[in-house]
C-alpha cells in the first residue's frame, strides 16, 4: 500500500528537533504547531503540506530531495483557479464527473467539490493535478499582503 503523503513528509521532518521544526515551520510560513503535527504525521491541509515540503526541499510529487528548497511563506492555494483548471481539462476531455473521478482515483464528490473551489485533502489533490498535468505548487499564490516600508 502506497505511502500517505502525510506519512512521506513526516519521514522527512521526524529526525528534527521542536527547535528546528519551529525554525522549518517559521521559514515556510505556517503555525509552529502545525508543523508539529506535520513532523508526527498527521494530517495537514494541502497548502500547509507544499509550503512545508518546499521549507526542507522536498519535491511534493515525488517525495525526493531537491537543490533548492524556496518556502513562500504567505502562499495559500487558490482554490477557484484549481477548480477552473480541473473543469477545464475534464470538458475538453469529455468526461462526466464519475468517469473523470474513477481515472484520477477519487471519489465523484471530491471531485465535485475541487470543481467548486473547496479544499480537498493532499492526496486527492496531488492526483487532481498529476490528471490536469501542471506542477503540484502551479496553484499557489502569494495572498500576503505586503507591508509598506519607510
Amino acid at each position: 500500500m502506497p505511502m500517505s503523503a502525510a506519512a512521506r513528509l513526516a519521514r522527512h521532518l521526524q529526525y528534527l528537533t521542536p527547535a528546528e521544526m519551529a525554525a522549518v515551520s517559521d521559514r515556510a510560513g505556517v503555525p509552529r504547531k502545525i508543523g508539529a503535527r506535520a513532523r508526527v504525521g498527521r494530517k495537514v491541509n494541502a497548502t500547509v503540506y507544499l509550503l512545508l515540503c518546499s521549507a526542507v526541499a522536498i519535491d511534493v510529487a515525488t517525495d525526493a530531495r531537491v537543490l533548492d528548497g524556496r518556502p513562500c511563506a504567505g502562499s495559500s492555494i487558490v482554490w477557484w483557479i484549481f477548480g477552473s483548471a480541473l473543469f477545464l481539462t475534464r470538458s475538453r476531455r469529455r468526461l462526466d464527473l464519475r468517469s473523470a473521478a474513477d481515472l484520477v482515483g477519487v471519489s465523484a464528490a471530491t471531485l465535485s467539490r475541487a470543481e467548486r473551489g473547496q479544499p480537498i485533502a493532499i492526496e486527492s489533490y496531488l492526483r487532481v493535478v498529476e490528471f490536469i498535468g501542471v506542477p503540484p505548487e502551479s496553484f499557489l499564490s502569494f495572498t500576503e499582503t505586503p507591508t509598506a516600508t519607510p
